[in-house]
């Protein structure tokens, strides 16, 4: 099975989804490969941008807190914040002056509720700007499920890991914004959510020696799925702390998927 990140890995936003890599996913059936897709986008987001005849047969979508068959659009498994968890975290987030979004729970996990420090933060309200369809302030404190929180931080790098030595009975997940590639997107989810649980219940639910598992990634998001797998590739234009810490492969943006699964399926020979 392929499990490969989207943004930045098989999905490049200067060109898209480059035709050796689509021919490629369309390929791979027919050489016993499962194709399996694991983004930290909503279903939403994905839909955006993916055709539904999309060469796709699993989905890890919202960082791992929710698992699709892609095919028969069928939930796998999904999980949330539970309303207590959700007033605690808010509270506190409120009280650090942090600009966050709480996003409702799965399937309708693209609708949120955002507050704003009041603080400058263009990243911020440029997400809002473009999901403003799905975007609704938030005037009181929230108390009910939710699937994540999403605070979005123009500056201050080491709040990561504040916030996951302050949030240890959460999976707390930093990336890259992929709106202005420079500030730091920080995610909130249970205990139970990354793309590395979501990789290891789909590769059980599919009978799947985790040794028949290819992953493929770019940014810090990934990080804990790429330390799960035993074979693996990060991109050459990823982070230089990840590029220290994952074999990567000499290629241009155009077909990095393709160059991954080929020398991977050079081991399987």
């Amino acid at each position: 099975m392929l499990i490969s990140d989207f943004d930045g890995t098989l999905f490049i936003r200067e060109r898209g989804i480059s035709q050796q890599d689509l021919s490629l996913l369309e390929e791979l059936p027919r050489l016993g490969i499962l194709r399996t897709l694991a983004t930290g986008r909503s279903l939403y987001s994905l839909e955006r941008t993916l055709p539904g005849n999309f060469p796709l047969d699993y989905l890890i979508f919202s960082s791992g807190a929710g698992i699709m068959d892609f095919k028969s659009r069928k939930l796998l498994k999904s999980y949330s914040l539970s309303p207590e968890q959700v007033k605690t975290l808010s509270e506190v987030f409120i009280q650090k002056g942090l600009d966050f979004m709480l996003h409702l729970p799965i399937p309708e996990n693209h609708h949120f509720l955002y507050y704003s420090s009041g603080n400058r933060n263009d990243d911020f309200f440029r997400r809002i700007e473009l999901y403003s369809e799905c975007a609704l302030a938030m005037d009181t404190v929230y108390n009910k499920s939710a699937t994540q929180f999403l605070i979005v931080e123009p500056c201050n790098s080491s709040l990561h890991r504040e916030l996951e030595e302050l949030l240890a009975d959460f999976t707390v997940i930093r990336t890259t914004s992929p709106l202005d590639s420079c500030s730091i997107w920080i995610e909130v989810f249970p205990k139970e959510v990354s793309k590395s649980q979501g990789a290891k219940w789909l590769s059980n639910f599919v009978r799947l020696d985790e040794s028949k598992i290819l992953a493929l990634g770019n940014d810090y998001n990934d990080e804990d799925l790429l330390y799960w797998a035993r074979n693996k590739f990060i991109v050459p234009w990823a982070p230089e702390l990840l590029l220290k810490k994952f074999p990567t492969l000499k290629s241009e943006k155009n077909s990095f998927v393709s160059a991954a699964v080929e020398k991977w399926m050079l081991t399987l020979s």
